[in-house]
């Protein structure tokens, strides 16, 4: 092998080198902001569930209430869609 092939494989490995590098960076700049996307998400399901516990703790009869409405809501959809299939 030549003097300039050997410096030329030698420029082409440290390219492939740094374009490594830079794609494991990349990739884990963009590990690290799914991670924190997923437990900003995680926090804030909990303080909604907390929100909804809480309110149904001062108002239970107009929890009920929601609940009973929502599920003869869902029941009329759902008797709508199996009739219209027909």
């Amino acid at each position: 092998m030549s003097v300039a092939t050997a410096e030329k494989s030698k420029m082409l490995n440290g390219g492939f080198v740094e374009v490594k590098h830079r794609f494991t960076d990349t990739l884990e700049d963009g590990l690290r902001s799914a991670r924190r996307a997923v437990k900003h998400g995680r926090n804030t399901m909990e303080d909604i569930i907390e929100d909804a516990q809480h309110a149904v703790k001062q108002k239970p009869f107009g929890a009920v209430g929601i609940a009973f409405a929502a599920g003869i809501l869902a029941g009329g959809v759902a008797t709508w869609l199996g009739f219209r299939r027909s």
